[in-house]
C-alpha cells in the first residue's frame, strides 16, 4: 500500500524531470538536472532515515499522539485536492470547451 501511495506522489515529478531533461536540448544540462533530482531525493531519504534512527523513541511517541488527527486531515486535504483538479480541468483546463466546439 505504501509503495502505491509513494509512487503516485513521486511518479509525476519524476516524469516531469525526465521529460524536461530530454527536452533540454543539451546533454549536459539534461544529465545535470536528472542528477540534481536524484541527489535531492537521496538527501531526503537519508535525512528521514537518520532522523528515525537517532530520534526513534521521541518520534514514535509524538507520531502516535498525532495519528488520530492525521487521517481526518489527510481525507479533507485529499477531497480538496480532487475538487481543485476537477475544477481546474473543467474550467481553466478547457476540458468543457473542447466538448462545446464539436
Amino acid at each position: 500500500m505504501y509503495a502505491a501511495a509513494s509512487l503516485s506522489c513521486t511518479l509525476p515529478i519524476f516524469l516531469a524531470v525526465v521529460g524536461s531533461a530530454f527536452t533540454a536540448g543539451d546533454y549536459v544540462v539534461g544529465i545535470t538536472q536528472f542528477l540534481l533530482y536524484a541527489f535531492g531525493m537521496g538527501v531526503v531519504v537519508v535525512g528521514l532515515t537518520l532522523g528515525v534512527v537517532l530520534f526513534r523513541d521521541s518520534v514514535v511517541t509524538r507520531a502516535r499522539a498525532t495519528m488520530r488527527y492525521v487521517q481526518p486531515a489527510s481525507a479533507v486535504l485529499l477531497l480538496l485536492a480532487g475538487a481543485y483538479i476537477t475544477y481546474y480541468w473543467l474550467t481553466l483546463g478547457g476540458l468543457l470547451a473542447e466538448f462545446h466546439m464539436t
